[in-house]
């Protein structure tokens, strides 16, 4: 586990499940926020749930694929009023592993169908918390990335020095570099950037090195 501290916020960092996916949680003013549950393992339940400090837990998506929905229907078991939110193009994949790629690795993952669904930008005040949702596609049709105050969640869309696959659909590669370009780098070279996968980078870095953004 990994703490990172932006302008008094606290933000855990976890590593979870055989893709190295990354894991967010904020805890603050009786409220928790759990950023793509990884958690997989009985281990990596554990490691999670002991650091989550509020039942009344929101469990964002950045988006459907498996490795980063598969504890939602976990954490649900721990906190049966948490709120499982997601963009509405993604939604379906939480019921499907057909959709959410589960298949792939030969299992079946399912989760919970959603509380709230996205459509539109839309702000959230969580635990004193200002948070904006985004639409960001192209990994998936239905990415967001979220923002908060000189931090954003990405999700698969940026990456340190990279960014998400993007074949899933026509045009998806032209809509995520799209999506990166004009909602993500419109953002302060200071905005420390929490991705899907690998280490934490900043704005700035990925406009100045990111191959694909050049």
């Amino acid at each position: 586990m990994e703490k990172i501290k932006v302008k008094g916020i606290e933000i855990l960092k976890f590593v979870f499940n055989p893709l190295s996916t990354n894991c967010y949680l904020i805890n603050a003013n009786g409220y928790s926020i759990v950023v793509d549950p990884s958690n997989m393992s009985d281990y990596e339940t554990e490691e999670l749930v002991h650091e989550i400090r509020n039942p009344n837990l929101y469990i964002f998506n950045t988006h459907g694929h498996f490795d980063h929905i598969v504890g939602n229907g976990i954490l649900k078991k721990f906190y049966a009023n948490s709120k499982i939110v997601i963009h509405k193009n993604d939604s379906e994949m939480l019921l499907d592993p057909n959709k959410n790629k589960s298949y792939i690795a030969g299992i079946e993952i399912i989760s919970p169908p959603p509380d709230i669904e996205i459509e539109e930008e839309t702000e959230y005040l969580i635990c004193g918390i200002n948070l904006k949702i985004i639409h960001t596609p192209g990994h998936t049709k239905g990415s967001i990335s979220i923002i908060g105050d000189n931090f954003v969640f990405t999700g698969d869309t940026l990456l340190q020095e990279t960014v998400g696959i993007a074949k899933d659909y026509q045009n998806a590669f032209n809509e995520l570099i799209d999506s990166i370009k004009n909602k993500l780098l419109i953002l302060n070279d200071e905005f420390i950037v929490l991705p899907g996968h690998g280490e934490i980078t900043k704005i700035g870095d990925e406009r100045a090195f990111n191959p694909f953004l050049n």
